[in-house]
């Protein structure tokens, strides 16, 4: 799923072992497999030259049968919750995840208002049942106070954002 479909495609490393950056964890110095994946294309999107490129690190534990991170839980329970994904083109997405075995568990179908932000948040479930959000992001505000939003939604996904649009998000900066 990570490879075929989110785009991970390029293995930077596969390790097995105990490693010493983790030996102070719980657990730290048990066995276990990291793989760090990315990917071969250059990210593309509006907002790809302020987010740079992706990795992420898959962690088998070779030592023990981890349990399920949301046994007896509540959702929004305070910690590691999910990992999540901005994509453009949900519905297409969502066709190609049903078709490899891994359908949409929750969709808000559009109808997700953040505020000022308008969203598209679907959620699916890996093969060791880790939750991944995807959010396709159809409105931006810019300078709310002054009704300036950047309108994504019909926009080519793959188009950079101009540098003057860029610069102008940081009028949208929430401040402490």
């Amino acid at each position: 799923m990570y490879c075929d479909i989110l785009g991970f495609d390029q293995v930077v490393y596969d390790k097995t072992g105990s490693f010493e950056d983790w030996k102070e964890l719980k657990a730290g110095r048990e066995n276990y497999r990291r793989v760090l994946l990315t990917q071969k294309a250059q990210p593309g999107g509006g907002f790809a030259r302020v987010t740079g490129k992706t990795y992420i690190e898959l962690v088998q534990a070779l030592d023990r049968k981890p349990h399920f991170i949301f046994e007896d839980r509540i959702w929004g329970d305070t910690g590691f919750a999910h990992i999540g994904f901005d994509v453009k083109g949900m519905k297409a997405l969502g066709v190609d995840l049903k078709n490899a075995g891994y359908p949409f568990t929750c969709d808000s179908n559009d109808a997700l208002n953040m505020g000022t932000t308008k969203v598209h948040c679907t959620y699916i479930h890996d093969d060791d049942r880790t939750l991944i959000e995807m959010i396709e992001v159809y409105k931006v505000p810019i300078m709310e106070k002054w009704g300036i939003f950047l309108n994504v939604e019909k926009r080519d996904p793959l188009k950079p954002l101009p540098d003057l649009m860029l610069k102008a998000l940081r009028f949208s900066r929430v401040k402490d």
